[in-house]
């Protein structure tokens, strides 16, 4: 084999690399649709109205009027009539001025949509772009190299 053979043989195969390979990534990136951006879930403009506590039922036991309370009053509802002849009556706690633990988010913190990883894109192409161009680099630094008549193969 000729120097000029070889030194050509580098160039073809690291022009065809890097042909190969950039075609295909360019093609891709085309053909592929756009991705969905994200936006910020709508915030609820109100909160919603607390639900009607139902009047307490008067108990037949004397009130003392003399003794101060010590602890709050929990009001016992009764059920409204239903077919169901085992209705329990429950208790409920009274309503605080306090907003619940399951308040929604203040305006500042507003909830984001998120999609989830996927993975992307790998680095793997880039590096074959890389070595088809070095190998093209390579290539003309031999021919230059040997048209100057100094290159030992």
């Amino acid at each position: 084999m000729t120097r000029q053979f070889v030194v050509r043989s580098i160039l073809l195969i690291g022009a065809v690399v890097v042909g190969l390979l950039l075609a295909p990534v360019s093609a891709n990136e085309v053909a592929q649709p756009p991705r969905p951006t994200l936006t910020p879930s709508p915030m609820p403009t109100e909160t919603p109205a607390p639900t009607e506590t139902p009047a307490p039922i008067p108990t037949t036991a004397p009130v003392p009027t003399d003794v101060a309370p010590t602890a709050t009053a929990v009001a016992e509802v009764t059920p409204v009539a239903t077919a169901e002849a085992t209705a329990v009556p429950t208790a409920v706690a009274p309503a605080t001025s306090e907003p619940a633990a399951t308040a929604a988010p203040t305006p500042s913190q507003p909830p984001v949509s998120t999609l989830p990883d996927t993975g992307g894109s790998s680095s793997v192409p880039l590096l074959w772009v890389a070595l088809g161009i070095g190998l093209l680099l390579l290539g003309m630094a031999q021919l230059r190299r040997s048209q100057r008549g100094n290159i030992d193969l």
